[in-house]
């Protein structure tokens, strides 16, 4: 009996064997099937603000975005109506700090936002 309870746990070594080489079979086709999904996912993800240079703005929409990113130190460009990188930059940082969605949008609730910020900081 003593000498059947010793091999006992060497019975269990094959058995063992397989279950630790079993993951190592198949991480290779989870890896290859997590690649695949990263790149499916990364090919129908899009920039946040993409599209937000397309907008169709007013000249004078974006000047007073302008100055009023500006009267919160938040642009720090030329005010000359223009729709450019840097007018964005400081727009999305102006909605990160406001918990508003950073994605470059001349919407209602950031301009309003915006404007009301703007009259209580000048």
């Amino acid at each position: 009996m003593r000498f059947l309870l010793r091999l006992r746990p060497l019975a269990v070594l094959p058995a063992v064997a397989v279950l630790l080489a079993a993951p190592g079979c198949s991480s290779k086709l989870t890896e290859e099937k997590a690649r695949a999904a990263e790149k499916r996912a990364r090919e129908t993800m899009q920039p946040l603000d993409q599209g937000a240079l397309e907008q169709e703005l007013s000249k004078e929409t974006v000047t007073k975005v302008q100055t009023e990113l500006t009267t919160l130190k938040e642009y720090m460009g030329p005010i000359n109506g223009k729709l450019d990188q840097v007018t964005l930059n400081a727009l999305e940082s102006f909605q990160r700090r406001n918990d508003i969605r950073a994605d470059g949008r001349f919407n209602d609730k950031t301009l309003s936002l915006l404007e009301s910020t703007a009259k209580q900081k000048a």
